[in-house]
This record gives C-alpha cells, sequence and structure tokens, in this order.
C-alpha cells in the first residue's frame, strides 16, 4: 500500500485491476478484427514505401546528427525528439543502406502503426470489452479509416505513434478509474510523457489532461503519481531545449504554426519580414539574385534542405499577436473543417474520410439531446470526451489537419456510441435510442465497404507492382552516374520539399530560386539565366535540379523519366553527360 493524505494507492494490482474479460465468443471477433487490421495496414505502408513527406526528411536528417554526436545541429526546438531518437536507434541497428532506407521507414512506421492497434484493443476490452459485435466492427473500422488516413499523409511521420499515445492514455485511465495503482499510475504519467516527446502539441494536452483527471478522478493520488512521472521525464529535453535557446521553452513548433495560420507570415520558406505586426527575421537567406531572387541558406545550419531542418533559426524575430479578424478567419477555417468531416462532403475530404455522412448530423442530435439532459459527463468516460474536446478546440485556434487529429475522433465516435448504446436507454427513452441505433448501424454499413474496396485496391497494387510514388533510389543513381556524389551542395528552381533523392543521396541544397520568381526565371533569355547560374554558382552549389517546365536544350541532363532535369553550375568540374 502507499499511504497519502488520510487515503490509499494500492501498490500491487488485484483482482479489480485486471482487464475485462473477452466475453464468449468475443475472441473470434477479435481475430477476425486483428487479421484484417494488419493485412490492410500491411499492403498501405508497403505501397507507399517510396512516398516520404518533407518533415521526415528533417528527422532523418536529426538523427544523422544525433548518431554523430552533432548536438549543436541535433537539438532542434521545431521537429519533436522522440521520432528522430527511434529512427537513429533503428538506424545504428540495422544499418540500412541508402538504397533501403525508404524500406526501414516503412518498417518503423508500420511497427507504429501495431503499436497504435495493441493500444486500441486495450482500449476497447475496456471500453466495450467485445461484447457487441457490431459495436466491435465499427470501433475497428473506426480504427482502420483513421490509421490508413494518416498513412495516406504524404508520408509516414510519428502522427500514427500519436494514435498508439492517445488509445494508450484513454486505456489506462479507465483502469485507473476501476482501481488505481501505483503502477498504472507511472505508465500514465510515463505515456503522456511520451506523447510530448513524439509530438508537441501533446504537452499543453497532456496538462489538460492532468487537470482533468484531478477534478475528475477518486484517487487524487494516482493523479499526482501520474503527474510527476510526466514531469520527471519531460523534463531533460525541456531543460536541453531551453539551454539551447537560452529561454524558457518546451517546443518553438506553436510559436511557428500561429504565426503562418494565424497571423499570415509566408510559411515554409524565405521570410523577410512582415506582415503587419510580425517582425524581421534575425538572420534571413541571404539574397544573391534580386530578379529572378535566389536565396542562399548553406551555413550555418545542416540538412538537406536547411530552410526546413530548423525553421526556427530562419524564423527567429516573428512577433506573435493577436488580431481578432485573423483568429476569427483561423478559427472559420477550422470549423468548416470539423463541419464538412462530421457530414462527409468535404471535396478536399477522400471520400474513406469521411464517417457516414447524414449520420454524422444524427449523431450529433443524439449528442446535443444528451448534454441538454445533462447526462454525458456522469459517465465515466466523460473526461474523456472533455480531452478530445479539448485537442479539437486548441488545432481549431491555428490549423486542422485529419492526421493530427486521427486518434481523438476515434476516442469521440467510440465513446459517443458506447455511451448512447448503454446510458441513453436508460436516461433519455427510446425514440433515440432507436435513433442512435439506426446511426450505428449506418455508419457499420457506410465504412466498411469503404474499406474493403481500398484494402482491395492497395492489395492490387502490391500485386501489380505499381507503386505510389516513383522509386526515388533511381534518381540517386542517375545522379552518381552524372557526378553528383555525397556531401556535395546542390541548388534548385523552387522550393525543393518534395526532392527526397536528395536525403538519399546525401546531397544538400544551399540555394533556390524563390517559389513566387520560377515562372520569371523560366521566361529568362539564357544570358540572364546563366547570371542567375553564376549566382548560384557563387553559393558553392555545384549544379542545379529543376522539375519542369525544362528546355530541351543540350545543357540540362535529363534524370531518365523522373520529370527531374541537372544543369551544371561549376564549370570547373563539369556533369558528366550518361550515353
Amino acid at each position: 500500500m502507499f499511504a497519502y493524505g488520510g487515503t490509499t494507492l494500492k501498490v500491487r494490482s488485484e483482482s479489480t485491476t485486471k482487464q475485462p474479460p473477452i466475453v464468449p465468443g468475443g475472441s473470434r471477433i477479435v481475430v477476425f478484427c486483428w487479421v484484417s487490421a494488419v493485412v490492410s495496414g500491411a499492403l498501405y505502408f508497403w505501397n507507399f514505401r517510396n512516398v516520404l513527406d518533407p518533415d521526415e526528411i528533417s528527422y532523418l536528417d536529426i538523427a544523422d546528427a544525433y548518431s554523430r554526436g552533432d548536438w549543436t545541429n541535433a537539438i532542434n526546438s521545431q521537429w519533436s525528439p522522440l521520432y528522430s531518437w527511434v529512427l537513429g536507434g533503428g538506424m545504428a541497428l540495422l544499418r540500412p543502406s541508402p538504397k533501403w532506407e525508404f524500406l526501414f521507414l516503412c518498417l518503423v512506421a508500420f511497427l507504429f502503426y501495431l503499436a497504435s492497434l495493441w493500444a486500441f484493443h486495450m482500449f476497447w476490452r475496456q471500453i466495450d470489452g467485445y461484447k457487441d459485435t457490431v459495436l466491435t466492427l465499427f470501433g475497428y473500422s473506426l480504427f482502420l479509416w483513421a490509421a490508413m488516413d494518416i498513412a495516406r499523409s504524404e508520408g509516414l511521420q510519428p502522427d500514427i505513434g500519436v494514435m498508439a499515445i492517445v488509445y494508450s492514455v484513454a486505456a489506462l485511465y479507465l483502469r485507473i478509474e476501476r482501481s488505481p495503482t501505483v503502477k498504472l499510475a507511472i505508465l500514465l504519467g510515463a505515456t503522456l510523457a511520451c506523447g510530448y516527446l513524439l509530438k508537441a502539441v501533446m504537452f499543453p494536452l497532456s496538462l489538460v489532461f492532468l487537470v482533468l483527471l484531478f477534478c475528475g478522478t477518486r484517487s487524487k493520488q494516482a493523479t499526482a503519481a501520474a503527474a510527476g512521472i510526466f514531469v520527471l521525464v519531460s523534463a531533460p529535453w525541456i531543460i536541453t531545449l531551453s539551454l539551447a535557446k537560452h529561454r524558457l521553452t518546451y517546443s518553438d513548433a506553436g510559436t511557428l504554426n500561429y504565426a503562418f495560420y494565424a497571423n499570415g507570415v509566408k510559411p515554409y520558406t524565405g521570410w523577410y519580414g512582415g506582415p503587419g505586426a510580425s517582425g524581421s527575421p534575425v538572420h534571413p537567406p541571404a539574397l544573391v539574385h534580386t530578379s529572378p531572387r535566389v536565396m542562399a541558406y548553406a551555413v550555418p545550419v545542416a540538412g538537406t534542405y536547411p530552410l526546413w531542418y530548423d525553421p526556427t533559426y530562419w524564423y527567429e524575430g516573428v512577433h506573435l499577436y493577436f488580431n481578432p479578424r485573423e483568429q476569427i478567419v483561423a478559427i472559420a477555417k477550422s470549423t468548416h473543417f470539423y463541419w464538412k468531416l462530421l457530414l462527409g462532403m468535404d471535396p478536399e475530404v477522400r471520400p474513406i474520410e469521411s464517417t457516414a455522412g447524414p449520420t454524422g448530423a444524427l449523431l450529433g442530435g443524439c449528442i446535443a439531446l444528451s448534454v441538454a439532459a445533462g447526462r454525458w459527463l456522469r459517465i465515466k468516460p466523460g473526461l474523456l470526451v472533455l480531452w478530445t474536446l479539448t485537442a479539437f478546440a486548441l488545432y481549431a485556434l491555428v490549423h486542422v489537419e485529419f492526421r493530427y487529429i486521427g486518434g481523438f475522433v476515434v476516442l469521440f465516435w467510440a465513446i459517443a456510441y458506447r455511451t448512447f448504446r448503454e446510458g441513453v436507454r436508460r436516461d433519455i427513452g427510446s425514440p433515440v435510442v432507436l435513433v442512435v441505433a439506426v446511426a450505428l448501424a449506418s455508419s457499420v454499413v457506410a465504412l466498411l465497404p469503404k474499406i474493403v474496396i481500398q484494402t482491395a485496391l492497395e492489395a492490387r497494387s502490391f500485386i501489380t507492382k505499381e507503386g505510389i510514388a516513383p522509386d526515388q533510389y533511381k534518381i540517386v543513381q542517375r545522379l552518381s552516374t552524372v557526378g553528383l556524389i555525397a556531401g556535395e551542395p546542390i541548388a534548385s528552381v523552387g522550393a525543393p520539399f518534395n526532392c527526397y533523392f536528395a536525403r538519399l543521396g546525401r546531397l544538400k541544397f544551399v540555394a533556390e530560386v524563390m517559389d513566387d520568381d520560377v515562372e520569371l526565371f523560366w521566361r529568362l533569355d539564357e544570358q540572364r539565366k546563366a547570371e542567375v547560374f553564376r549566382s548560384m554558382a557563387s553559393t558553392g552549389a555545384r549544379a542545379v535540379i529543376a522539375k519542369v517546365p525544362v528546355p530541351e536544350r543540350s545543357d540540362w541532363i535529363s534524370l531518365g523519366d523522373s520529370g527531374y532535369y541537372v544543369h551544371t553550375l561549376d564549370e570547373t568540374r563539369p556533369l558528366k553527360r550518361p550515353y
């Protein structure tokens, strides 16, 4: 026993802390759901093995910095550290060559996916115990719907891992509600801390959860233990980051996102000040040519693409300010996203990303009736509902994408249907129960075919060996053929966000024609283009890479069927022309 404040927190797990048993017949539905989820996940991640998000390039570069002991470039306040630590540890263990780096990332993402599946399984045992086959099918359909969408979000990223954190927190909370123990409290605190180390937004969300836990649980000591472990695990990184930045901070990602999406600061690359009261950069990229504008950023930041490796350096000096009109616009955009997602009508949301169309409206009415009747927050999962709503509200203030909130959406709908199935029957009456039953059945009918069809399409791609994206390593081989080797600096026409091959080839972008001036560049005559090339060469770049449109001229070398072309900048070391 652990005594504190006149009450007792159990140290040993007793019978009441055990997982709820799976009801007879439930094991078969568990096996079916797991096999379906594993097969679907494997197909998805394999088919997306050549897709890499620009954020992941930065995570990989940071992992390399850790491995070589480059602490100056490893400590980064934009990108949360845990994902880079996982990547760095995996690469140190498996030592994948550049050719296999994409496959390695696919493996890491699939392991994150399996962790999410296990966490969801633990949560579902707490919320339902696999007592209802239809409800279980709906729950796992929700899981697949969210996980597969995140897998398709232009890359793998740590968002799938955040889903595992969200489900784990929910499962641990429900177990603590049943019988608080020191072990469960420690696990909860450590899980919340891992969430913060995986994605910075989980820091304020973890604090909110701990406050809600303190207010809502019958064991204040469990909350204290969880909070203590959360602080103990999180503090070393916060201290390290604050010392590196010479100010107290847990992350700068939120600051930049608010500047981008609420204050209208030009996002991602090439900020030279403004708009309004946003300030001016302390150290902007150098302008080596003005028309078209060519930025240079060879030093002091490392990485394949320095502007996105550490954007907090290039945006240092940005000032956040509150503008009611801008804030209302940001909230309105987020609200529109949530509303259209609920109704399944947003053209920017793929069909599989909508819950059930009109079903969302039906359930929304049930939610309103339940809240009006004062019943919702009396149930045990009420704290989790408040937590999910807090996450929705926090993102609504700045910017929301489905991959950010996928786990919270699943949590919300799962608790909603579970609550209405069990609680509404007693508290409101049969008419609403009928509506909920219809909503649940139609949701299963709406979700399952979409997932089956999408999985079939992925299976076809697997069988026919059709890739979702071209093999980036083939571009690396072509670059090697023309004479570009690892470590060499290069330039680009336009922001090279999608030049994943540069990471595989261990090349570094040091200059670029700004996105807004790309069309101007292609309209230049050959003499003025030569001036631009000389300005790029002055940054140390050996060659410039461009997508389309590239004129069919002998001084541009095609990189196969990728659509990319390369042009020599250093005439003392011209590129080889393959035959």
